[in-house]
């Protein structure tokens, strides 16, 4: 669970220096059971198991955390 709080610390921060308005939903909570599973229907998983958070949605579209990571690690060199 210490790399999942991270790779969201690290999405956050990210998100907060490009002044990016987010919705924080944490699917952990017992009346979040919709999200979750909207969220391990429309990401992309990885040796057919769910995907992990942090996952990145523009409303219902997808974007995925993967391309926000490259596009972070683009900005920075």
């Amino acid at each position: 669970m210490l790399q999942v709080k991270k790779r969201q610390q690290r999405v956050l921060m990210i998100l907060d220096s490009k002044n990016v308005e987010y919705e924080i939903i944490d699917i952990t909570e017992p009346d979040k059971e919709f999200e979750k599973e909207f969220m391990q229907a429309n990401s992309n998983a990885r040796n057919n198991k769910y995907p992990l958070p942090p996952q990145i949605f523009n409303e219902d579209d997808y974007c995925g955390v993967i391309i926000f990571s490259l596009c972070y690690l683009r900005d920075k060199q």
